[in-house]
């Protein structure tokens, strides 16, 4: 009987021991809100032109022009990237565009221009987001752009 006690008696105390091992390291699960950060949304890309022909106009790129939206809760956007891939899925360009006069801005809308090369018949793609001052990514929106024979 006495071996059953001890047993009981050992069980109790680990049980304990765990239990309360386990509630001290747990944290308190507050979280601390001024070092929250938000991840910035962008949507609604457009842009033109989606085509052009082989070397038009003699420059040998064009540009592509266009807009984005975004929304940024606490309005620190920094900067917005343009990645350009070619058919191969090989960066041939990155463009990285300081942002200027939007601080403080929740949601608006980019400008943006990208040039491209047009000495190849090729499809491009590329993809476009935006960054905070807390380097959070924005989701990425992708164009593509063709240049044809005619």
């Amino acid at each position: 009987m006495r071996k059953n006690s001890r047993l009981i008696e050992f069980l109790f105390y680990s049980l304990f021991t765990l239990t309360f091992l386990i509630l001290t390291s747990c944290g308190g699960g507050e979280s601390d809100s001024n070092t929250a950060t938000s991840i910035p949304f962008i949507s609604n890309l457009q842009y033109s032109p989606q085509t052009v022909t082989l070397n038009q106009g003699g420059a040998g790129y064009a540009y592509i022009t266009g807009t984005i939206n975004y929304v940024d809760q606490e309005g620190d956007l920094k900067t917005l990237i343009i990645n350009v891939y070619n058919i191969q899925g090989v960066v041939v360009n990155t463009n990285t565009i300081s942002l200027q006069n939007i601080s403080g801005r929740i949601s608006d809308s980019i400008q943006f221009y990208q040039d491209i090369s047009i000495a190849n018949i090729m499809d491009y793609r590329f993809d476009i987001y935006v960054t905070d001052a807390h380097g959070n990514i924005s989701n990425k929106l992708t164009g593509t752009f063709r240049v044809t024979a005619q």
